[in-house]
């Protein structure tokens, strides 16, 4: 995922992500935010111990929303129109 062309804010308890070749903006809910942020900034493991913290799931559940999370960013961002 080219991370370089993503813009990511946070907005009250949700978020955007700004995608810098389309123009096209994602807005997120809270769970989004929290798996861009730490996809964005920090690691996917980061984001899966953030999702078991914040909501009452597993490293299964977590892992496995965190990657459908990534596989729906790279299907949708900073592709060439």
């Amino acid at each position: 995922m080219k991370k370089d062309c993503i813009r990511f804010e946070r907005i009250d308890t949700g978020g955007y992500l700004f995608d810098g070749i389309t123009g096209y903006v994602y807005l997120l809910n809270e769970t989004g935010s929290i798996i861009a942020e730490n996809i964005l900034y920090h690691s996917k493991e980061d984001a899966v111990a953030q999702l078991m913290n914040e909501y009452e799931v597993n490293k299964n559940e977590a892992s496995r929303d965190v990657e459908e999370f990534i596989k729906k960013m790279e299907e949708l961002l900073c592709q060439q129109e």
